[in-house]
């Protein structure tokens, strides 16, 4: 008996199985919810896998993008740190009597001039040498030291046997000057240096043509590269040689030094043969993986061996790792969540629609007399009273809706009004991000920007104090500020976002820094010294300095003065780079303006044997301008004229005057400007190149700065020359200046998911 009923209740268990299993699969929340949760699960697989692929792609691509940018960033330093030590050699080449008291063997005299330019200028080493290439002065400035060494280890030492004083003394000129560049060896420390020959101009037959010596200006090469280390953000900056052998190495971790860190001659060779391309190699360095890029290392166009700078790269590996756990857990917690929000969904909306499918489909074929004759207490007696009072109500809300829309038709007319006056781009992003608003000042700048998007310039999004998010799309700067956009219910309807065209204030701040840092560096630190020093000689020797003496001490004075027109014409770039320059138009009369200049110009080209006259040809009537920005543009021509012609030559100013404008023009018969100058003469920062015999002195900005005052007035500048028989340049500027308006901006498009 008891095992005939075991044998029958075993089919019928397996049976109810079954049927549990058969209703399950058929029920609709089933068919709904299981295939939802195995497309969740496969897309969320497939997301994860993407996802983790793309960031390590991302992250090797940045790498690499970094240690090329940091390559770039090195090769500029090694030109910079090249080009100071240039300025240095020229400063200590044409230091007055310097040339004077090396060719008549006055080392002492010579001390006495180089050490106050070498301890302000902060130049490592110089060492001088006679015509033999026997060292007569080796100056020494010792790192953290303000006083500089006049007693260095090379004096006595012949240097003749160096390279780059042989060039110098056999007078090799090559494309780029007199000037040779190489890395010598002293006492076991590699330095870099740049020499030249000890003479004052390179016309032969003249004062100061014939050299006396050699000067060289030199710097440990490590300084260099710790500077490389330094600006190029790099872990290890490295110098090889051409058999492929470290020669020289940045300051680093302990123990970096004795690891072999060579690379191969074919390496050296491709570099070298092609200096275009930036190899990258990854290495280990202190059991850390650092990733090298290798560049020719040049001075003075001449090749010192191959560069490397190294940026770590450990940190792809803890990345890819870290991201790959973050996303496995977003993506298992998002899964979940949609399993469970979907088995809610399902439950509350399958059995509803399953009792009221007929009801729905009355109403859904235009049947409003249909009613659900259903009088229950429970909600879907509620459900079905709503259906029927919403039929009844259906015409009656529909009218209302017509006067609604139009009311909301007229508050958009008053609210795109109020959008249009704005000057800032807004618009307006729904939780789809689909542009639903928009005012014409963003239209216009959304087209500038599509402009930048075609050329395929680069975007790159820049970190900022604030909350202001800010981009740089090619040649533009722009800012987006967002804010949500929440219903008094606390519903989110969307976000807000203002767009601001920055370029021209992101443009100013970089100009002004850049002057700032010159200014300090470059100018002040000097002219204090000169100015103050030679005031105070001046003072202390009074009538009883001999003529010569005096002589030398107002030369300097009058440099000093140099250097503060200078620096005025600095500030008026600045001020005209960041749109101040602030003109003030007042009554003048422009011919007494011309003849106050030619007054205080008159000796000067007197004392240069240059012909000076000056013509006003009929009477020239009153303006509207401002005196002292205009004075500041004619003597800024009428010093080019002074000093772009020689002696013996002429210079003509020129003023002349209509009903409408005056005109000046300022006539030499100096060295003139080839065509393919004169188109970049008004440029800020050009100079035109010249040959020695030119004192070319000045920062570049003089007929720039001249050309906006200029143009300030309403008026117009221009320059006619022909190379070797001189120079017009010509400006006129109406009697009624001061009346220019700003011009209008250009319109247009979509920033698309930059702005997300």
């Amino acid at each position: 008996m008891t095992d005939s009923n075991s044998l029958s209740d075993e089919p019928m268990h397996l049976s109810r199985w079954q049927q549990g299993a058969r209703a399950f699969l058929r029920s609709i929340r089933t068919r709904v919810i299981l295939p939802y949760v195995l497309l969740t699960l496969l897309v969320a697989s497939v997301g994860t896998y993407v996802v983790t692929s793309l960031m390590q792609s991302s992250l090797e691509e940045r790498l690499s993008n970094q240690v090329a940018d940091a390559a770039g960033i090195a090769s500029d330093t090694v030109a910079l740190f090249e080009n100071e030590m240039l300025e240095h050699l020229r400063a200590l080449t044409y230091l007055e009597g310097a040339y004077e008291a090396m060719r008549e063997g006055d080392v002492a005299t010579l001390k006495g001039l180089f050490i106050p330019s070498i301890s302000n200028a902060r130049i490592p080493r110089v060492i001088v040498t006679d015509l033999s290439g026997r060292v007569v002065l080796d100056i020494v400035l010792p790192p953290n030291q303000a006083a500089p060494r006049p007693d260095g280890s090379l004096v006595g030492r012949s240097l003749s046997a160096v390279p780059l004083v042989q060039r110098v003394l056999s007078g090799v000129v090559d494309e780029y000057g007199d000037q040779h560049a190489g890395l010598v060896r002293i006492d076991g420390r590699l330095w870099l240096a740049i020499g030249g020959p000890f003479r004052v101009s390179q016309d032969p037959s003249a004062e100061g043509g014939q050299s006396s010596g050699v000067v060289i200006v030199a710097a440990p090469l490590t300084s260099l590269l710790d500077r490389v280390r330094e600006t190029a953000v790099a872990r290890r900056v490295i110098v090889y040689g051409a058999d492929g052998k470290v020669i020289a190495t940045s300051l680093g971790e302990p123990g970096a030094a004795e690891e072999d860190l060579s690379i191969s001659t074919a390496l050296v060779q491709r570099v070298i043969a092609n200096p275009s391309e930036t190899p990258q190699e990854e290495r280990v360095v202190l059991g850390r993986p650092v990733r090298f890029a290798y560049f020719v290392f040049t001075v003075r166009y001449e090749v010192q061996g191959v560069m490397a700078v190294g940026i770590q790269s450990g940190f792809i590996a803890e990345k890819r790792a870290m991201n790959r756990n973050i996303m496995v857990a977003i993506f298992s917690t998002a899964v979940l969540s949609v399993i469970a929000i979907g088995y809610l969904v399902a439950r509350g909306i399958i059995e509803p629609v399953t009792r009221l499918m007929q009801t729905a489909r009355a109403v859904a074929r235009g049947d409003l007399s249909h009613r659900t004759g259903l009088h229950s207490d429970d909600e879907l007696g509620t459900l079905a009273k709503t259906f029927d009072e919403m039929t009844a109500k259906l015409e009656q809300r529909t009218a209302e809706l017509e006067r609604l829309l139009q009311e909301k038709r007229e508050e958009a007319s008053l609210r795109q009004a109020i959008l249009s006056s704005i000057g800032e781009g807004v618009l307006m992003e729904d939780q789809n991000h689909e542009i639903v608003l928009m005012n014409p000042a963003a239209e216009n700048l959304l087209a500038l920007l599509s402009e930048q998007f075609r050329a395929l310039k680069p975007v790159r999004e820049v970190e900022t104090a604030s909350g202001t998010r800010r981009f740089e799309i090619g040649d533009r700067v722009i800012t987006v500020e967002t804010s949500p956009v929440i219903m008094p219910d606390g519903k989110q309807l969307g976000q807000v976002l203002v767009i601001r065209d920055i370029t021209r204030e992101t443009e100013v701040d970089r100009l002004k820094d850049e002057f700032i840092s010159q200014i300090s560096h470059e100018l002040r630190t000097p002219l204090t010294s000169i100015k103050g020093y030679s005031d105070l000689l001046l003072r202390a020797v009074g009538s009883s300095a001999a003529d010569q003496q005096r002589s030398f001490l107002e030369t300097i004075s009058r440099q000093a003065d140099t250097l503060v027109e200078m620096i005025g014409d600095l500030l008026d770039f600045t001020q005209l780079e960041a749109g101040t320059l602030g003109l003030r138009f007042e009554p003048m009369s422009m011919e007494a303006l011309v003849q106050q200049v030619a007054e205080r110009w008159a000796e000067a080209f007197e004392d240069k044997n240059i012909r000076f006259s000056v013509h006003i040809e009929g009477p020239i009537p009153p303006m509207m301008g401002d005196e002292q920005r205009l004075r500041r543009a004619l003597v800024s021509l009428v010093k080019n004229a002074h000093d772009f012609t020689l002696e013996g030559g002429e210079v003509t100013l020129t003023l002349t005057a209509d009903e409408n404008s005056v005109t000046v023009s300022v006539r030499d018969t100096g060295v003139g400007i080839a065509p393919e100058d004169q188109e970049h003469l008004f440029t800020r920062f050009y100079r035109v190149p010249l040959e020695r015999t030119i004192d070319t002195r000045g920062v570049g900005v003089d007929l720039y700065v001249t050309k906006a005052i200029i143009e300030g007035h309403g008026g117009k500048i221009w320059v006619e020359s022909e190379l070797g028989k001189g120079s017009t340049f010509t400006f006129t500027l109406p009697l009624d200046a001061g009346t220019q308006e700003a011009k209008p901006k250009q319109p247009l498009t979509n920033l698309g998911d930059l702005l997300r």
